[in-house]
């Protein structure tokens, strides 16, 4: 996803990436930053392995805010991110 991407398109990540790993990027990605540039952590938002374990756990969908946007996650690889 890039900045000129709509904020609520999806962005699908692999099963072999962390969940929380995937959130950071796609972040990154629409701010179209560098994800070690960014100027918050996700942690300082969500427990990162709380949400991988959440995740990887079944057919879930976790929503939370960082910052602007509010993000969900599902157990399927879909990330959508809304402002």
């Amino acid at each position: 996803m890039t900045g000129s991407d709509s904020p609520d398109t999806p962005f699908e990540y692999e099963s072999e990436q962390p969940p929380s790993l995937a959130v950071v990027n796609a972040l990154a990605n629409l701010e179209e930053e560098d994800p070690t540039d960014l100027n918050y952590t996700l942690y300082d938002y969500i427990h990162p392995e709380a949400l991988d374990t959440l995740i990887q756990s079944g057919p879930v969908t976790v929503t939370f805010t960082v910052n602007q946007y509010t993000v969900h996650i599902t157990g399927s690889g879909t990330i959508r991110i809304t402002s």
